[in-house]
């Protein structure tokens, strides 16, 4: 049921009618994580390359599903060389600080042994050679076209543009909305424990918002987008940006709620890679958004039918709206008389 949920996810499912590159991305990049979910990382890194040619940014996926595939071998030396050379007794933590704090013991202690170095490096080249290749033709090409952008360099620079992250936990929870209610109370509790912790986060939100709210130009000037509207009638509104921090805060909550239960590799790897992969943005897209957002809704654990059902409700309505918008109701810019603009995503 979840898959045919997100099979109408309203921005695959507009694209879908179009002549654009987000669907082919995102089923390559799946496809890739499907592949290597079945132990066939050869099959996955050639994928993943496809997923490359598709959108340069892929290789940041690339890099999740090669870190997906190394950690094991990781954690299970690292796990070994502290059962061998610890004299304490060793105490598991189900907590993700716990495992990280022995996966570091494990990984210092498994650096006095080469031997074991050299059997992990082993074990890791094998299984992820082919993601290796990937990487290095990507190397290449960025050397040789002097950057990764293809096209217009000038529209889509790289920037600084931490905002993006809290825009997509915003993302996450608009379309997360049948999740959301079951969240407030574990929300409450842990600001109720770690109010020290939420303090300096809200605090930190806050400088985000202030320091780095901005606009790519084609933002500002395309009224033919929802985030052209999003950004002049709520984000920037007479509110100021900052009266969307508490939203901000629950949404990025949220997010990392849902992927508390995941291994510890998915739990490491997703956020450096969502970080790669949206913070360099400049323009607010949401298409740029839906890859990390697969992967986020992976994780989530539906609880009953009704949240199903209420979620793919949601996801009817948005593309019925969508494409009434899009077919039925076209306008002209006095600049191009005569020519139709379609609204669109």
């Amino acid at each position: 049921m979840s898959a045919l949920t997100l099979a109408f996810f309203p921005l695959l499912y507009f694209f879908a009618f179009l002549y654009y590159t987000d669907v082919g991305s995102t089923f390559m990049v799946l496809l890739m994580y499907c592949l290597h979910m079945d132990k066939r990382d050869w099959f996955a890194s050639f994928i993943g390359a496809l997923a490359v040619l598709f959108r340069q940014t892929n290789i940041v996926w690339v890099f999740f599903v090669a870190v997906q595939c190394a950690m094991p071998h990781i954690i299970a030396s690292a796990h070994d060389a502290r059962m061998i050379q610890s004299e304490a007794p060793i105490r598991f933590s189900l907590t993700t600080l716990g495992q990280l704090q022995e996966l570091l013991e494990g990984t210092c202690l498994l650096l006095f042994t080469p031997k074991k170095v050299f059997q992990l490096v082993f074990l890791v080249l094998k299984d992820c050679f082919g993601y290796l290749i990937v990487a290095s033709s990507f190397v290449v090409f960025v050397v040789y076209n002097q950057g990764v952008v293809v096209g217009d360099r000038s529209a889509h620079q790289v920037v600084m543009h931490p905002s993006q992250i809290l825009y997509f936990s915003a993302f996450c929870l608009a379309w997360g909305a049948p999740y959301a209610l079951a969240r407030l109370e574990p929300f409450f509790e842990t600001i109720k424990r770690h109010w020290i912790a939420a303090a300096i986060t809200l605090t930190l939100m806050v400088g985000i918002v202030q320091s780095y709210t901005m606009a790519h130009p084609y933002l500002l000037a395309d009224n033919r987008h929802y985030t052209f509207y999003l950004w002049r009638k709520i984000i920037m509104s007479q509110w100021t940006p900052t009266a969307l921090v508490p939203v901000y805060f629950f949404a990025s909550f949220c997010l990392l709620y849902s992927i508390r239960r995941s291994d510890l590799a998915f739990k490491v790897a997703y956020p450096i890679c969502l970080i790669l992969n949206v913070m360099p943005q400049y323009l607010l897209e949401f298409r740029y958004f839906v890859i990390p957002f697969m992967f986020y809704r992976l994780q989530v654990r539906p609880q009953s039918w009704m949240k199903l059902i209420a979620e793919l409700i949601l996801f009817q309505i948005v593309n019925i709206v969508t494409l009434c918008l899009f077919i039925y109701y076209p306008f002209t810019w006095p600049q191009n008389p005569g020519e139709h603009q379609r609204f669109m995503w």
